[in-house]
Formats: structure tokens, C-alpha cells, sequence
């Protein structure tokens, strides 16, 4: 049935689903309760572009054309935002992340894009403010060769959009979603309405301002550089470990804290849109984070399930609450947004949550180009997907595969014989297998178009 009020999807940016299930802890009570939930959801994409992308189109990156290497999405492909506003509801974006608005295009469709570090008022010092810039290389790079940019205050967008990474805003951006609801009601309007969450994200709130996760004059300094390393992507340029295992393992658990503070936030926000007669509520994570798995760090150029694995509810108006077990791709969250609405569409959308048996996880990536300083061997694209308990894996003209085990980050890769091609090998739906063929020959043209710079 058509949503007789809003549609609301909310997006906790980087959350890597062992992050949200650690044994078996209900963190939201309400939603888990009332919802339809997924075990084995896969990202399209491993960071918040290709990811959001395919969310938003149903498409893998490689067809949308959001990815690392080419950046902006599609304009001939249309976006769920597009769909209803056509459909005559009132569209509207609450962000803390940059990449999910016009630098790349994913601003289209919506009526309005509120940005949180235009709006938040600042609650941390100077310190918080040279470490957010000392994070982000982009913004490090304009202020060493365009001083008069600087001075201008041309950078001011850049420097607030990094600023408003020490704090947390989730309680704002909530506090406007319902003052746009309630317009929206007043007016007999309805919205679709998507929020992004940053707490989840580096570098993992785990207070309302940033701070190091331990006391200590030596420890503080530890984590610092190691957060530093993480979101500089250091690993890629340099042939050497460069996060101690053991600063991983707190740089992981600082992501599983940062969850804990936020989850009851979350939950009742969503408690509170669902109860609200007629709305259907979605809530997930766009990609995950690696802390160390498989050599990996961060969120670039990887499709292991540390960067892939991620959660998503789905809660309509009058379901019953269930659990799907079957291995299903987020990009298809597309289709079921679309479903809630009862729109319109020329094509045949996979709805997950009505059809997840038409969904087959395929995740792409694209390597990332660290200031001309990435090392051969990361210079690579990856194509991948999940079928028969398995993960299979194109890296580097070689198929690797790994056994999926349950809610932990996949095991390491086993090499398979140079003859293997597991898009042929693996026994499929006969409907699947021509999805995967397809795509999988998509993915190699498009790489061969970008290129790999090797």
C-alpha cells in the first residue's frame, strides 16, 4: 500500500555491521522488535559515494558512474530523490557528509539540502579544529599553495565541513527533521526525507565532542597519530605497517563506543517517525570500515566484509517484525524506497525486503589515487560477490575466495586455480547468473575505460 505519510531514510555513515550486533547486544530495542532486518546485506560500494549512489539508483557503481576514479554520478540515471519529487512529495536531505550532496551530484532531486556544518554551532576549541584539518588532505593541500584562497575565505566551506566531524549533530539533524515533518503536515504534504549520520564515521564519537578514548599523555598521542594514519590512508603510499595491530584494535572499538552512544538516539528517533500513523521508516549503514582485516585500512578500495557488511530495517507501517538470511545487496534498497511509495517506475526495481531472493550481492572498487602516491600493488579495481556461503573475489587477474561467517569480517582469501572463473563455476538461480554475467562484464569494460594505472 502507498505510504499515507512520510518516507524516512536514515543512513549512519561507516558503520560496519559487527559494530552494531557485538554479542548479541540489542542496541535498539524498539526497531529490532518491529522491523524487518538483514543478516547478510552487502554494500555496492565501500565508501560513501559509490555506496549512496547505488542506494539511491539501484545500480552497481560501475553504471552510475560515482566511483573513486570518476567521481559524479550519472546525470541520465535518476535517483529515488528525483522519483518523488515527481511524485509530488516534498524532498529533503539533513547531511554531516559532504559526498552525499553537490560535489558529486548526489544532491539531485531534493527540494533542499540542509548541511549540518553550515548550521551546527561550533562546541570544540582550536586544538579539535587543526586536528580535523590535519585529517583531511584535500583541505591541508589548498592551504599550502593558495594562501590567497585562504585568506579570501574561500576555504571556509572545506575547513567548517571538517570541523563539524569533531562533534556530534545527530540530535540537530533530528530536531530538524521533525520541524520539517511538521510543516509538511500542516501543509498536507508529504516528504521523503533522508538523513546522513556522521558519528559512526571517523572519528567515532564516542563523547559529544572529540576525545581520545583512554587517559594518558602517551596513549592520547598514539591514538591521535593513528587516526591520523587511518583517514590519511598512510598504509597505501607506504610498504610498512604503519597502525600498531594493538591501536587498530582501539581505533575498532572506538567505532563500537561511538555506536553504543549513538543507538538510543537513533532508536528513538525512529521509534517516534514510526509510530507516527502511515510513515514507513528505513534506517542502515551505507558501507563499513576496516581496522587491519585483510591488510586493510579505512574505508578505500576494498570489498572484504569489514568494509561491506552492513545493517538495514526496514519498518512499514503494519509488518511483522522478521529476520532475512539471505545474502542480498544494498544497492536494492532503491526498490524498496520506491515501493513505499507505490511510484511509478519504467523498469522492474528488486524490492529486498518483498523479493530478497532477486537480489544477489556484487560489490565493486575502484583504486584510490592518494596524491599520485598510491603503491603499485594497491593499484588495482575489484570486482566481487557472494554466493554459495562464499565470497569470490577479482583482484588482480587472480579469483580469491572466502567462506562468509556469520557476523564477523570474513576469514583470508584462498587463492583458486588459475583456470577458475566463479561467475561461470558457481551454481546459481539461471536469473541470477545472467545478472552477474552481465554485470561482471560491465565491470571489465568499465575498467579497462578508467584504467588501473599500472
Amino acid at each position: 500500500m502507498p505510504a499515507d505519510g512520510h518516507v524516512i531514510f536514515l543512513v549512519a555513515d561507516s558503520l560496519r555491521y559487527d559494530s552494531a550486533h557485538l554479542a548479541g547486544q540489542a542496541t535498539l530495542p524498539y526497531t529490532e522488535s518491529r522491523s524487518t532486518r538483514f543478516s547478510q546485506m552487502r554494500s555496492a560500494g565501500c565508501w560513501t559515494l559509490p555506496a549512496t549512489g547505488s542506494m539511491f539508483t539501484g545500480l552497481l557503481p560501475s553504471e552510475h558512474g560515482a566511483t573513486t576514479q570518476t567521481r559524479d554520478i550519472s546525470r541520465d540515471v535518476p535517483t529515488v530523490a528525483e522519483r518523488y519529487r515527481d511524485a509530488g512529495y516534498r524532498t529533503v536531505q539533513i547531511t554531516a557528509n559532504p559526498a552525499t550532496t553537490h560535489i558529486f551530484g548526489l544532491d539531485r532531486g531534493f527540494d533542499e539540502v540542509h548541511r549540518v556544518w553550515t548550521l551546527a554551532d561550533r562546541r570544540h576549541g582550536l586544538v579539535d579544529t587543526i586536528l580535523s584539518i590535519l585529517a583531511r588532505p584535500r583541505i591541508r593541500r589548498k592551504l599550502l599553495t593558495d594562501t590567497e584562497d585562504f585568506v579570501a575565505g574561500r576555504l571556509a566551506e572545506d575547513v567548517n565541513a571538517a570541523r563539524s566531524w569533531m562533534q556530534s549533530n545527530a540530535e540537530m539533524q533530528f530536531d530538524m527533521a521533525r520541524r520539517i515533518l511538521r510543516e509538511c503536515e500542516n501543509r498536507g504534504q508529504k516528504a521523503f526525507l533522508f538523513i546522513n549520520l556522521m558519528e559512526s564515521h571517523f572519528p567515532y564519537h564516542i563523547a559529544d565532542t572529540f576525545e581520545p578514548s583512554r587517559d594518558g599523555v602517551i596513549w592520547r598521542a598514539k591514538e591521535i597519530v593513528s587516526l591520523f594514519h587511518l583517514a590519511n590512508q598512510t598504509r597505501l603510499t607506504v610498504d610498512r605497517e604503519v597502525i600498531a595491530p594493538p591501536m587498530l584494535l582501539a581505533l575498532r572499538d572506538r567505532q563500537r563506543r561511538a555506536w553504543n552512544r549513538l543507538a538510543p538516539m537513533i532508536d528513538a528517533f525512529l521509534q517516534e517517525m514510526h509510530e507516527d500513523t502511515g510513515n514507513h521508516v528505513f534506517f542502515g549503514s551505507d558501507h563499513g570500515d576496516n581496522f587491519g582485516e585483510q591488510n586493510w585500512e579505512y574505508h578505500f578500495s576494498n570489498v572484504n566484509d569489514a568494509g561491506t557488511h552492513v545493517l538495514f530495517h526496514a519498518l512499514p507501517p503494519d509488518a511483522e517484525p522478521r529476520t532475512i538470511h539471505t545474502p542480498v545487496s544494498a544497492r536494492h534498497i532503491h526498490g524498496t524506497l520506491l515501493a513505499a511509495g507505490q511510484l511509478d517506475t519504467p523498469d522492474d526495481p528488486v524490492d529486498v525486503v518483498a523479493e530478497p531472493e532477486r537480489s544477489l550481492p556484487i560489490q565493486e572498487s575502484y583504486w584510490y589515487n592518494k596524491d599520485n602516491k598510491t603503491l603499485p600493488q594497491y593499484r588495482f579495481n575489484q570486482f566481487a560477490f557472494i554466493a554459495d556461503h562464499h565470497k569470490y573475489v577479482l583482484r588482480n587477474t587472480q579469483w580469491l575466495r572466502s567462506r562468509i561467517a556469520g557476523d564477523q569480517a570474513e576469514s583470508l582469501f584462498e587463492v583458486l586455480p588459475p583456470d577458475a572463473c566463479p561467475v561461470h563455476d558457481v551454481e546459481l538461480d539461471p536469473e541470477l547468473r545472467t545478472t552477474l554475467l552481465g554485470h561482471f562484464d560491465h565491470f571489465l569494460a568499465y575498467s579497462r575505460r578508467v584504467g588501473t594505472g599500472r
